[in-house]
């Protein structure tokens, strides 16, 4: 679904998302097996997503508002969610039912087309994220986390390096190694501690992951 498309969805449906939660910087939303009994619509900031990977807590995507968080826990078996989730940043959140949900997009089949299109994006993402952190380099973990921010690619710049390195997993030491090589390479510029991506293509390629 594109961004508008999550908009108008949100606001026709306003007498449903109708109460909302703001989280604050590092606040959890959800946990990995915790059971689904809401979803969630992020109106605004970015939440982290992560998964239980050989008992260490693996960085997957990024969802920037607006978006719709625990969407794949939607169509799990045993209703749980798959992911944990962070607040990266303030995040203005709208709980919604399960049932309500699911009764929004029974009612209408194109956004039952589009969002099962959504859910299969995420579940190729997440496995390929999940095969980067299972047999990337340290250095193709760290390009990943500049890359994979968001799951449709949207680059929202200002990430600090601590924060790439706990996405990546590896230390703030090795971690700025590899971005001053970056740099130098005119891939990436770092401003007041902040990573603003240049060349988003260039990266894809050194990290071989096209």
């Amino acid at each position: 679904m594109t961004k508008e498309e999550k908009i108008s969805l949100f606001e026709t449906n306003l007498k449903i998302f109708k109460d909302s939660v703001v989280l604050s910087k590092g606040e959890k939303l959800y946990s990995e097996g915790e059971g689904c009994n809401h979803l969630f619509f992020l109106k605004e900031g970015r939440i982290n997503l992560f998964k239980n990977i050989d008992d260490k807590s693996t960085y997957m995507w990024s969802a920037i508002g607006p978006e719709f968080v625990g969407v794949t826990s939607f169509y799990s078996e045993n209703y749980l969610f798959t992911l944990s989730t962070v607040a990266a940043s303030k995040c203005v959140v709208y709980p919604i039912k399960v049932s309500d949900f699911k009764n929004i997009f029974d009612a209408d089949s194109s956004l039952m087309t589009m969002l099962y299109a959504d859910l299969c994006k995420r579940i190729k993402f997440i496995y390929h994220q999940t095969q980067v952190f299972t047999n990337g380099s340290s250095k193709q973990k760290i390009i990943n986390a500049l890359l994979n921010n968001n799951i449709n690619g949207i680059f929202s710049n200002g990430f600090s390096v601590e924060e790439v390195s706990v996405m990546a997993g590896v230390s703030v030491r090795y971690s700025m190694k590899i971005l001053n090589e970056l740099c130098g390479k005119g891939m990436i510029s770092i401003k007041n501690k902040l990573i603003f991506v240049k060349d988003l293509s260039g990266l894809k390629i050194v990290a071989k992951l096209n």
